[in-house]
């Protein structure tokens, strides 16, 4: 029996939380915005990191592969390209100029992905010919560069129903569920089959619609003093209630028995409550 694959989050209230900050990269990528189908170039600069390649005079390799949904966590790569300590013209870099080095690549063909997989991150460490010399980053771990994927879930049309919203993608389908407490559960599924039954929210879910109000580029449904933003390309959808916000970025389909993953983004300011 083919399963349905879902995931579901209940969302409540939303507050605000630190902004983190990030040190220097050795590695940087353009476009920055890139996703699996794009042609990048890797920019690597031995300035960075742990330096263990700073002012070096002789070729420099990417040893690289990429962390997808399947990784058991990011140093779980897959697709590595050439092993360690092969000179392989395939990962040589090109030398820009003192301690700065670049390769380019279709990442899709370079790294043969395949049609079901969902790459999140390209990983990297530099080296010198036979491996006896590299460059991570400045805490010793892998270097890597989180690809784009939020709009792998295109949007196509929406459906506002007694017992809420479906938003109608490429890839499935995106259900808001509301409660009666003003509560939204958010569910992700590949197939348009019945809800399951929520063990995150405490109540009843309600059998209304949402009052909706789109324009070409968004939705704006309201549940209570609760509000779906939704922009339709690239699909993304901000949770307003009140004076409060976090947005959901990406929609990734984690595979049957692997449930999903959801990106969120808030402000420097917010942070986060649901289940």
């Amino acid at each position: 029996m083919h399963m349905a694959r879902w995931m579901m989050i209940p969302v409540f209230c939303f507050l605000l939380l630190p902004s983190l900050l990030y040190g220097q990269q050795a590695v940087t990528m353009e476009p920055a915005d890139a996703t699996v189908d794009s042609t990048v170039t890797i920019y690597f600069d031995a300035t960075g990191g742990d330096q263990g390649l700073l002012d070096f005079e002789d070729e420099v390799y990417a040893h690289t592969g990429v962390i997808t949904l399947e990784s058991a966590n990011d140093k779980d790569w897959k697709h590595v390209v050439a092993g360690w300590g092969v000179e392989e013209d395939k990962v040589l870099m090109e030398r820009e100029g003192p301690n700065l080095y670049s390769i380019s690549f279709h990442i899709k063909s370079f790294y043969n992905i395949q049609p079901d997989e969902t790459v999140l991150k390209l990983a990297f460490v530099f080296r010198n010919a036979d491996g006896s010399e590299s460059a991570r980053a400045a805490d010793g771990s892998d270097l890597y560069v989180p690809l784009n994927v939020s709009d792998k879930w295109g949007y196509r049309h929406f459906e506002n129903e007694a017992g809420g919203l479906k938003i109608v993608t490429t890839e499935g389908f995106v259900r808001f569920q509301p409660y009666e407490q003003g509560a939204v559960r958010t569910i992700l599924t590949t197939e348009d089959t019945l809800l399951p039954p929520s063990h995150g929210v405490v109540g009843e879910p309600v059998a209304e619609p949402f009052d909706v109000d789109t324009t070409d580029s968004h939705l704006y449904a309201t549940w209570k003093n609760f509000t779906l933003e939704i922009q339709k390309s690239p699909l993304e959808v901000a949770y307003r209630d009140g004076d409060t916000l976090t947005v959901l970025e990406s929609f990734l389909d984690g595979g049957a028995f692997h449930g999903g993953l959801l990106d969120f983004s808030i402000s420097p300011e917010d942070h986060f409550y649901g289940g």
